[in-house]
């Protein structure tokens, strides 16, 4: 046996990179990933109004199915384009994903700002899921709805991919919720939360949400404390704590879903996964100023702002994974399928870092230490065999 000593780092968690191995046949092929742009109106023609955002599609056939598709919801007036890697994520290990287009022009706090309709919020919602006229503040018919949407892109997929089994997940007209992950970004992760007050998703996944505050009645949206169908446990937020759309609203949103029965809030940029089983997420990530969109609410999801490692790789992977309900290792792929081959421990850690390996020919191995942050600790080859 081989053991190696790095020594010392003043961090919290590593993510440890074996370079130079021959990888091992993984679980899925990411080269085989397939993702499609489709056009609301070529799956209905009642649909209009997106001009150039179209819906994201994706679905990897080399990987082991687990039946379920993940519904993501962008952000007001966002492309779904602009988010991929976590969609790509979710295909790679298993879901078939759709990253809806919807009517996402007005966000919920603009729209219901000045009302003093405590349902505001809810109204505001439902009609952009359902398009049934609840809300003066937003105008959704029942074609450009967030279920005719689905529906009709699903049947869509069904007819053009039915190698695929994407009618699994609806029956006739009628969407089999019972399937689905929602999910959403700002706006949208709010739709998620809503959908759940009356669909048995599986799971309901927020990122940058929800958002809804009443500076004119001086509550957070009366429906976060209502009843919903969904178990408190099968919902999850991540948000930012510098977020510029205020932190704290979303906080305060996630305690009147009860959130907190299982657990404080956990800093991701410090804890491991699976963070203390938490169902409250945060980071003090912030996005740099001088990009494309310079404003951390997006920092969580959207690929351009999320921030990456050395490799490419988003820093948030295990926190995306952990919300999925999908396991996820320090360890990348690539010493992953090495059989437990390399161990690397402890990890965490706060001093000395021990690798030790079983092979006695480490003449090819490269190893790379970043902490959660994207920032490289160490590179080195140059290892000695010693007992």
């Amino acid at each position: 046996m081989i053991k190696q000593i790095l020594s010392p780092f003043s961090i919290l968690l590593l993510t440890v990179f074996l370079i130079g191995i021959e990888n091992v046949h993984g679980q899925f092929h990411p080269d085989s990933l397939i993702h499609i742009e489709v056009q609301g109106n070529d799956t209905d023609p009642s649909i209009v109004g997106d001009g150039a955002k179209k819906n994201q599609v994706f679905y990897n056939p080399t990987a082991s199915s687990n039946n379920t598709l993940l519904l993501h919801m962008v952000g007001t007036i966002d492309n779904p384009n602009g988010t991929l890697l976590y969609p790509s994520l979710a295909a790679n290990n298993g879901f078939h994903v759709i990253s809806l287009m919807y009517k996402n022009w007005v966000s919920g706090q603009n729209g219901c700002a000045n009302s003093v309709d405590s349902d505001c919020f809810l109204k505001f919602r439902r009609e952009i899921i359902e398009g049934v006229d609840y809300s003066p503040e937003i105008n959704v018919n029942s074609a450009n709805s967030v279920n005719n949407r689905l529906l009709k892109l699903l049947q869509y997929q069904a007819a053009n991919n039915p190698n695929q089994n994407w009618d699994q997940y609806y029956s006739g007209n009628t969407i089999l919720w019972d399937k689905i992950v929602v999910s959403g970004h700002s706006l949208g992760g709010g739709n998620a939360a809503v959908i759940a007050m009356t669909q048995p998703v599986k799971r309901v996944l927020m990122f940058a949400s929800p958002n809804d505050y009443s500076d004119t009645l001086n509550m957070v949206g009366l429906w976060s404390s209502q009843a919903h169908v969904v178990p408190d446990s099968n919902y999850y937020g991540f948000n930012a704590l510098y977020d510029e759309a205020d932190y704290w609203i979303q906080h305060e949103n996630l305690l009147a879903l009860n959130l907190d029965a299982f657990g404080d809030t956990v800093n991701v940029d410090l804890e491991p996964t699976p963070y203390n089983n938490a169902r409250m997420l945060y980071t003090k990530q912030i996005v740099p100023p001088g990009g494309i969109a310079d404003v951390t609410h997006v920092v969580m999801i959207r690929d351009d702002q999320t921030p990456k490692n050395g490799f490419g790789v988003p820093v948030f992977e295990c926190v995306w994974k952990y919300m999925l309900g999908i396991d996820c290792e320090s360890l990348s792929i690539a010493a992953n399928s090495l059989n437990n081959d390399f161990q690397i421990f402890p990890n965490p850690t706060s001093g000395d870092v021990f690798v030790s390996s079983k092979t006695t020919d480490l003449s090819n191995i490269e190893i790379e230490v970043y902490n959660l942050q994207g920032q490289q600790l160490l590179s080195r080859t140059d290892f000695n065999k010693s007992a």
